[in-house]
């Protein structure tokens, strides 16, 4: 069953037009790069010791990059479409880097197209930015 209070989306292939828009702000906290280096395994200095990365000339922890792309899985699984749809492949860009605390805004356009055999769409110009309109990743 569904997590509890958690609201999935149950859009179908008519409902995804071509320039359909859906956005989402998240800020990212220190207890999800501590769960997420859990996770991956992925404890580098520069994601978890704050002196660490500041002494290589960063402004803080860094994000690591795929906690930042798994907001994509999100938007698909729970969003746009939401219900019976999963994330088949992506081609990312990261433009720059995220620290612990930024607000990332997540928006997407989805593009609708149809195969003989079966229909997908292409969620395409997926973009974060920082509040301050910083681009941090492109998903084309």
């Amino acid at each position: 069953m569904f997590p509890a209070g958690k609201n999935i989306a149950k859009l179908n292939i008519d409902d995804i037009v071509e320039g359909k828009n859906f956005s989402f702000e998240e800020v990212i906290t220190e207890k999800m790069v501590d769960k997420f280096a859990e996770l991956s395994g992925d404890y580098n200095g520069l994601h978890m010791v704050e002196e660490f990365a500041r002494k290589r000339d960063f402004n803080g922890r860094v994000v690591h990059g795929v906690l930042l792309t798994s907001l994509l899985s999100r938007l698909v699984g729970m969003h746009l479409p939401g219900e019976n749809a999963f994330l088949l492949s992506m081609n990312t860009q990261f433009a720059a880097l995220a620290y612990l605390g930024g607000r990332i805004i997540s928006y997407h356009r989805g593009i609708k197209y149809y195969d003989k055999d079966y229909m997908e769409y292409d969620l395409h110009k997926n973009v974060q930015r920082l509040l301050d309109d910083q681009k941090v990743i492109e998903s084309i």
